[in-house]
């Protein structure tokens, strides 16, 4: 059973300049429940034609070690009852104040479009599903590279550079791949300690569970829907460019999230990242 420390910073609503910490609490899957998370993730990728899920794994162990379900992670928030959580809550993310305001990102790649019940609106409400919360990730990631990626002009394009990445430390297009999910799913762009974190996270789960396992063919492919979402999950919205260059500052811009599941500095502490959806939208390239 692995055991992963993990802390949540919540912002108080009441007075912005307090910042209650949330205790450390563990996160205990067992191997064949990450197996089980990692074969889910895989299918549901091949359903729509995208044969290299451990990338879309990766980030599902950054955000939250894999776990979906608050019974998981018990010092988190509670979020919606879920059917894959046996009619228990799903984990919600404790980044946009304290739990009762229910503004936290759901599940294990933590979407967010503000109150749980806007999010349940904007998604749907097989978002707090684990097949749900995987189904939307890949349109999510097809939509933010047709805007950011240069090259990519479709989404057909998107999803066949992110089928083509080899998860190799130094490989062009994977050192494209982390820059551009840290920056359009986290909203961190260029910063080093979080593209670094994806790919610890990424690395690990091409490493536990063999390139084998994670490149399978997929099935008539079914075109995922659009996504519904109406901007970036932590962008500010402010810039577009090309996800190959680091940011001259090479940190987080201000306000912006920082790493690991949920977002913390530290490969297994999480910060104030969630899956938020912006108002404002980075735009497409012309």
């Amino acid at each position: 059973m692995s055991l992963v420390l993990l802390a949540v910073l919540a912002t108080s609503v009441a007075d912005p300049g307090v910042r209650p910490i949330i205790q450390p609490g563990p996160v205990e899957l067992t191997a064949n429940q990450r197996k089980a998370r990692a074969t889910l993730i895989r299918d549901s990728a091949a359903g729509v034609g995208m044969t290299n899920a451990a990338l879309l794994a990766g980030i599902g162990e950054v955000e939250t070690n894999f776990a979906h379900c608050w019974s998981e992670a018990t010092w988190a928030c509670k979020g919606p009852a879920s059917s894959s959580c046996a009619g228990g809550p799903v984990i919600a993310g404790a980044s946009d104040g304290p739990c009762s305001a229910q503004q936290g990102g759901l599940g294990m790649f933590q979407f967010d479009a503000g109150t749980f019940a806007q999010t349940l609106a904007t998604y749907g409400p097989d978002i707090v599903t684990i097949e749900g919360n995987t189904k939307h990730v890949v349109p999510f990631l097809l939509t933010r590279a047709v805007e950011s990626v240069p090259g990519i002009h479709n989404q057909a394009e998107a999803l066949a550079w992110m089928n083509s990445i080899t998860i190799a430390n130094g490989n062009a297009d994977y050192e494209s791949w982390l820059y551009f999910v840290a920056w359009r799913y986290n909203g961190c762009k260029g910063c080093t300690t979080q593209i670094n974190k994806y790919r610890a996270g990424t690395n690990k789960l091409r490493d536990e569970f063999g390139a084998t396992f994670w490149k399978i063919a997929p099935p008539t492919p079914t075109p995922p829907a659009p996504d519904p979402g109406s901007g970036d999950p932590q962008d500010p919205g402010s810039d577009s460019g090309d996800p190959t260059a680091e940011d001259p500052g090479g940190g987080c811009s201000a306000g912006g999230t920082s790493t690991g599941a949920f977002g913390i500095a530290g490969v297994l502490l999480l910060g104030a990242a969630s899956r938020r959806t912006r108002a404002r939208v980075v735009p497409a390239r012309t």
